[in-house]
């Protein structure tokens, strides 16, 4: 599989031993990060137990790049299956972290609207949107409550 592209980008990053093995599934991850920043020990549950792995900053920053290109290319791939994502999705649902508190505000540079989630046991995010897609995507909630209300 070594130099097979998807898009003119490669599938792979680097060559590996093809050799079947046993594949773990990741269950959860969490990090602990050093006081002076400087690393962190990586909490990995996975279907087969646990297992710490330390990580430098320098590492961090390679494997979050790793990771994101990584979700990207599986999303393309995702997206162009016969349900176009739709299970793929459906898996993200699922599995959705339940948020704390959601907070909505205004750019007052843009005029967008600023979503944050919070929540209890992870660093919160925020995501904004346009006006007009926000309001769409509120009308969108409402018809789906009333529509699973019944």
């Amino acid at each position: 599989m070594h130099g097979i592209t998807a898009g003119g980008k490669p599938a792979i990053s680097d060559y590996s031993d093809e050799t079947p093995t046993d594949t773990l599934e990741l269950l959860h991850i969490r990090a602990d990060v050093d006081p002076d920043g400087s690393s962190a020990m990586l909490s990995i549950d996975t279907s087969e137990g646990r297992s710490e792995l330390s990580i430098t900053i320098e590492q961090m920053a390679a494997t979050v790049s790793e990771m994101r290109e990584a979700g990207a290319l599986m999303m393309h791939r995702q997206l162009g299956c016969a349900d176009k994502g739709r299970s793929a999705f459906d898996g993200m649902i699922r599995r959705a972290p339940q948020a704390a508190a959601v907070t909505l505000t205004l750019c007052r540079r843009t005029g967008d609207v600023v979503i944050v989630f919070r929540f209890q046991d992870r660093m919160p995010f925020s995501v904004r949107v346009e006006q007009e897609l926000f309001f769409a995507a509120r009308a969108e909630f409402s018809l789906e409550i009333k529509r699973s209300s019944n």
